[in-house]
């Protein structure tokens, strides 16, 4: 009876092995195959990369969900058909435009510079102050002349001011909370499937994720396989 089961045990664990295919194929952007593309199975946790010449091979079922990732590329996703089994894939990956922060420069009525003639004559007389002139003796400088030194650093005073108050509005622009990032990056089923979460948790659970230090280190060009692994962790911690 013993050796009956261990025979039935071991054919059910060779049938499983061989329904599982090997999904082959290569990435492209347009006509240029792209080497280390991360081809993640998000299904079953697999991860390979495309060698030199874009090609990849990954064990995988019909139904399960295949990720193409590079920082360079629109990520690609697709689920698994018979179809993909039968002949080489070939899967095109779009290129990332650069992204161009828009400037936006404050009226200049936001920032007051006084650049009156009493202003600057005030400088002016400061500075003699400071360094008094041998009398009787030219230096070269045009006696009450416009002081081009005073109103040039006036102007890059409010340049300076300008561009400090908008990087700190560039920064806050490109601030994207984990749990949004974690939605844009995975599909509902990855939630559902994957990590087991009810429907009515999966706030809940990212929420809890961002209780973690460890979430903070994570942005837009943050692989991945290294948010899978975080949420895999932090829902084997999440009861």
């Amino acid at each position: 009876m013993k050796k009956l089961y261990f025979v039935l045990t071991l054919l059910g664990f060779t049938a499983t092995l061989f329904s599982q295919s090997k999904m082959t194929g290569k990435v492209l952007d347009e006509n240029t195959l792209i080497p280390n593309v991360e081809v993640i199975n998000a299904t079953k946790q697999l991860i390979i990369k495309t060698n030199d010449e874009g090609n990849f091979q990954i064990l995988a079922d019909v139904n399960d969900e295949i990720i193409f990732y590079s920082k360079n590329y629109h990520q690609v996703r697709l689920k698994v058909k018979k179809e993909h089994f039968a002949s080489e894939n070939k899967i095109v990956l779009q290129k990332k435009e650069i992204e161009l922060e828009e400037l936006k420069i404050d009226k200049l009525s936001t920032y007051k510079v006084d650049m009156s003639y009493e202003s600057l004559k005030t400088e002016k007389i400061y500075k003699e102050q400071s360094r008094p002139q041998p009398v009787g003796v030219y230096t070269g400088e045009i006696q009450n002349g416009v002081d081009f030194v005073a109103v040039g650093g006036k102007l890059a005073n409010l340049l300076s001011r300008l561009f400090s108050k908008n990087e700190k509005k560039k920064e806050s622009k490109t601030i994207v909370s984990f749990s949004t990032l974690a939605k844009n990056s995975f599909t509902y089923d990855f939630f559902t499937r994957n990590l087991n979460l009810p429907e009515n948790e999966i706030d809940l659970f990212l929420t809890f994720c961002e209780m973690d230090k460890a979430s903070k280190a994570f942005n837009k060009k943050s692989g991945t396989l290294d948010l899978m692994d975080f949420l895999l962790k932090k829902r084997g911690e999440f009861k």
